[in-house]
């Protein structure tokens, strides 16, 4: 396996909304922005304050059907719906189904189904259950350390060194494919989160199931000469079975939309052949985000992130690529830790993560509707291993960008970020969002 060292390809990506319909919209989001609780912690203080929303409906729901293009994707189709059950007593909500489906014309498929219900067997207990089924082949390899650029000119080199001749569709196609791996990946979760004391500490317990395969649909294998395909001659297949358990300090304002307060998580996950895992490997995560509000109408607010994430055994690349905990999220690159970086750019089993950003609330309705602009900060740190490094034990990845949003009713929001990074030569990356990062 290799470290590649090789300089930087520009990559430039565009998303745009061209329809979206909402009415009274449940947020979009991770189970991971929410408490167990049957009462929100620390949610006293001035119900007239910005960052406060009128009581919801006993029943909220939206339709946001849109249209999206990138250099990476292509043109995506995208039906995203979720439906919010509240109940007195019951916070943020009673019962949340949330439907997203993709599809791209460069074949990437994404579909999910996501349920939530809060008060299980009337105790503090919060259900999980996610389906997921992904499929790609424009999935990013550069290889493992913070050393990898994915050049173009190592490509094209490559391409040469096969045999095949400058310009060539085959060229092109060979070019396009270096850095790629496809795969296609059906995904189970279930988890439970306990809070046996409002505003104290949250217990988690879950089972992550995800079958890797190295295939998109009749296409086996990894790309023929790609990096991966010289990592990994056979590809990655096998039973991901991983068992997650973790602890969650969450004294936040507002889980939807937070404007002072923290969330603290330190979490264990772990695969091993005696859950039926083809991997074993564990992972400890470690991390924290701190709000403050700036001004007395919480207009204003700075959020930071921060994340250890530590990897022992023998992972795949999908977990390289990845944190645990409560933000589960790709990484290092990517829309949510290393934004204008492409996502999972850099990966290895030592992820620590630092992230910054400035909310500003300009003008409308808290109770109704209120746009926001953003600037934001990353910096990623990124190891192969422990022994051996694999890369410069003092390299920074920074990331950085701004963007805009909106708030609906009491729980629907949208952001659109644009970010970018010297180690991308500045090329923008361009985000959509239904969520707070953090």
């Amino acid at each position: 396996m290799r470290v590649a060292s090789v300089a930087p390809r520009a990559s430039i990506a565009l998303l745009l909304v061209a329809l979206g319909l909402v009415t009274s919209g449940a947020r979009a989001q991770p189970d991971h922005h929410a408490s167990a609780s049957s009462e929100s912690p620390d949610a006293s203080g001035d119900e007239g304050s910005f960052g406060r929303a009128e009581e919801p409906e006993p029943f909220e729901w939206f339709a946001l059907p849109l249209v999206g293009y990138s250099s990476d994707v292509g043109l995506a189709g995208v039906l995203l719906a979720g439906f919010v059950w509240n109940e007195d007593g019951r916070e943020p909500y009673r019962d949340r189904l949330q439907i997203v489906s993709s599809v791209t014309t460069k074949r990437v498929i994404y579909d999910e189904i996501r349920y939530e219900h809060i008060g299980l067997f009337d105790r503090p207990l919060r259900l999980s259950i996610v389906g997921r089924f992904v499929a790609t082949t424009v999935s990013n390899y550069c290889g493992l350390g913070d050393q990898v650029s994915c050049s173009r000119d190592v490509a094209r080199a490559a391409a040469s060194d096969a045999g095949l001749m400058v310009d060539t569709p085959d060229f092109r196609r060979f070019v396009r494919r270096y850095y790629r791996l496809r795969v296609t990946r059906p995904e189970l979760f279930a988890g439970l989160r306990y809070l046996p004391r409002p505003g104290g500490v949250e217990l988690r317990v879950g089972w992550h199931l995800a079958y890797e395969i190295p295939s998109f649909f009749r296409q086996s294998g990894p790309f023929a000469g790609s990096l991966y395909a010289q990592d990994y001659p056979g590809g990655e297949e096998g039973l991901r079975s991983e068992l997650q358990l973790g602890v969650l300090l969450d004294r936040r304002d507002d889980e939807r939309r937070p404007s002072s307060g923290y969330v603290l998580d330190a979490s264990f996950r772990g695969a091993a052949s005696f859950v039926g895992s083809a991997w074993d490997y564990a992972g400890v995560t470690l991390g924290g985000a701190f709000y403050l509000s700036l001004d007395r109408g919480r207009r204003y607010v700075w959020a930071t992130r921060l994340v250890a994430d530590l990897l022992v055994g023998s992972p795949p690349t999908a977990v390289l690529g990845s944190v645990g905990g409560f933000w589960s999220e790709i990484a290092y690159g990517g829309q949510y830790m290393g934004r204008g970086i492409r996502a999972r750019r850099y990966i290895g089993r030592i992820k620590v993560i630092g992230q910054t950003e400035l909310r500003a609330t300009l003008f409308g309705d808290p109770k109704k509707f209120s746009l926001m602009v953003l600037a934001f900060v990353d910096a990623g740190y990124v190891g192969v291993g422990y022994r051996d490094f694999g890369g410069d034990p003092e390299r920074v990845l920074l990331g950085f960008g701004g963007g805009v949003g909106a708030h609906w009713g009491s729980s629907f929001v949208l952001r659109f970020d644009v970010g970018t990074s010297a180690l991308e030569r500045y090329s923008p990356s361009f985000y959509l969002t239904l969520s707070h990062p953090y």
